[in-house]
């Protein structure tokens, strides 16, 4: 079930997030995702935190997304509409 979450993740993401100005690359290997950005990663990392999403960065403008493998596929949406919401309204 591992491997179809993370199919689920990396659809979801490439399908809502992609087409965003800010976002350069999404890649990633089984539930562990980078989302490449256009600028510094830091604030976004720190609005993420604000709205109760822990993710961490993989170099200056890499977001990195490392969920637990019990992740529910609700869970994996929601965190995309947060992601989506804060890039859209930062990018």
């Amino acid at each position: 079930s591992v491997n179809q979450k993370a199919d689920y993740l990396m659809s979801s993401l490439k399908e809502q997030l992609q087409s965003l100005s800010i976002v350069n690359e999404i890649r990633g290997l089984g539930l562990m995702v980078g989302i490449e950005i256009n600028q510094s990663a830091a604030p976004i990392l720190a609005e993420l935190r604000a709205a109760g999403f822990i993710a961490l960065s993989a170099g200056e403008k890499v977001i990195r997304l490392l969920p637990p493998l019990t992740v529910t596929e609700e869970e994996l949406q929601q965190a995309v509409d947060i992601l989506k919401s804060i890039l859209k309204n930062i990018g």
